[in-house]
């Protein structure tokens, strides 16, 4: 899979969704990019007895001979998360699965909504502070939009293929 087919796949991704009219949506793309991922490290920190860290190691006495005392080390390990940036197909997973969500899945939560209300339903979004109508679909609405979805999910389809076949 080629890494600049992932980048400029990514960069295609965002752009659309900015021609689109979904700016927040690129935003939050590239805010989690740049944040990068977090992963988890082991740091190896050796430990060792208060008394081998002296200068003069103490000695042990028998009557032959004195031999210094043996002290034996410790390793430990602390594990700490550390950040990681994505890899190029990650970014570019990132945006596919982010349009997937936000432009497939707005379809599909309309669509159960008018299966569950009925064929004639008509629904309306009305924010509290205006009163007024802000968005409004019914049942011959999805019909439109349907066949786009149908036709944007194998474009995002033939893409990711693209990418993934990619040298």
């Amino acid at each position: 899979m080629g890494d600049r087919a992932a980048l400029e796949a990514y960069s295609t991704l965002v752009a659309w969704l900015r021609s689109n009219h979904l700016d927040w949506v690129a935003d939050q793309i590239e805010d989690e990019v740049a944040l990068g991922k977090v992963k988890s490290e082991r740091i190896q920190v050796g430990q060792f007895e208060a008394q081998s860290r002296a200068p003069e190691l103490p000695l042990s006495t028998t009557k032959e001979i004195q031999t210094p005392v043996e002290r034996k080390t410790s390793r430990s390990g602390s594990e700490f998360l550390a950040r990681a940036e994505y890899t190029e197909q990650e970014q570019f997973d990132i945006a596919l699965g982010a349009i997937e969500a936000v432009v497939l899945g707005a379809v599909k939560i309309q669509d159960s909504l008018l299966s569950a209300l009925g064929p004639t339903a008509s629904i309306h979004f009305v924010p509290g502070e205006t009163g007024e109508i802000a968005h409004s679909f019914q049942s011959s609405d999805l019909n439109t939009q349907r066949v786009k979805i149908d036709e944007l999910s194998k474009h995002l389809e033939l893409l990711r293929e693209d990418v993934r076949n990619a040298d």
